[in-house]
């Protein structure tokens, strides 16, 4: 289940990239992070591009950024996105990997 949530993430990150960033380079960053128990372990992904961002205080008016939300609440994670106008968008998230050994033992 992380695995296609993950997919999910970065597919609408990117296309929100080609469709309205207008950006020049896009990094894409996927860690393991250790947890202190093997229950709090995470799957960190961090998506940035030099694009022309966005006003945060301003409503937006697609689906791309509130889908990933969503998809990151769904499965008990943590979503924040980070940007000014004409600096670029930073998307951090982090997914717990104990949702998905959850699951498996339903």
């Amino acid at each position: 289940m992380i695995n296609i949530t993950v997919y999910r993430i970065l597919q609408e990150a990117l296309t929100n990239i080609c469709r309205h960033a207008l950006a020049k380079r896009v990094s894409v960053c996927l860690s393991r992070e250790p947890g202190e128990t093997p229950d709090a372990e995470a799957v960190f992904l961090r998506v940035t591009d030099d694009g022309k961002g966005f006003d945060p205080n301003q409503a937006l008016n697609g689906l791309g950024l509130l889908g990933i939300r969503e998809r990151v609440i769904a499965v008990g994670g943590e979503f924040s996105s980070f940007s000014a106008s004409g600096h670029g968008v930073r998307i951090d998230v982090r997914l717990p990997l104990k949702c998905k050994l959850e699951r498996r033992k339903q």
